[in-house]
């Protein structure tokens, strides 16, 4: 329970009778027609049921056409989009909120890519899922290209030149790259 010192006066005071709960008097009551009796109802819509066919499951259950019914209704919305009226505007690229105007440096959208995946599995595979330099199987596994992208971008997806490191030993070539080129160029050509 919060303590008032002298001089606060609490959130409330002088609200009394003026509060409303939080689940009366939200939105208003719409009316509509059962499709299965045909009965008018009255229904309160929400952001999550706009609109309501049926006054009761019992209808939604015993409605022989729902499916037809329903599958016609949410063909609309295709229907829009084939005639080339949008419903929403796409959300991607730069209709994006937190578009920057394409910012991202190639290595990223590399790494999004299905090639650089596929390339990622087949060095796992071919490692046995295995660091090449501790011998630590499992765990987290990175690969690592031995000769380095910032050199070369047409050897990116070659797999002779990855190979799979733990993190640890994957921290360690950070920045001295070409001292280990040797040593990881030479276990990988001994594994083929």
């Amino acid at each position: 329970m919060a303590q008032f010192f002298k001089g606060q006066t609490p959130w409330n005071k002088g609200t009394k009778g003026s509060q409303i709960a939080w689940n009366k008097g939200r939105g208003k009551k719409a009316i509509a027609n059962c499709l299965n009796c045909n009965v008018s109802f009255k229904y309160k819509p929400n952001k999550y049921h706009p609109v309501r066919l049926y006054c009761s499951r019992e209808c939604y259950q015993n409605d022989k056409n729902v499916h037809t019914r329903l599958s016609s209704i949410s063909s609309l919305g295709v229907e829009k989009i084939k005639r080339g009226e949008v419903i929403y505007p796409p959300r991607g690229g730069e209709n994006h909120w937190n578009w920057k105007g394409g910012i991202s440096d190639i290595k990223h959208l590399m790494r999004r890519s299905l090639a650089w995946r596929g390339w990622r599995r087949l060095i796992f595979e071919r490692d046995n899922y295995t660091c090449r330099d501790c011998g630590k199987s499992g765990g987290y596994l990175e690969p690592h290209h031995i000769i380095p992208l910032r050199e070369t971008l047409s050897r990116a997806y070659e797999i002779n030149n990855g190979i799979t490191l733990c993190r640890p030993c994957h921290m360690k070539t950070m920045g001295k790259e070409k001292s280990f080129e040797a040593k990881y160029l030479q276990m990988v050509n001994t594994c083929n």
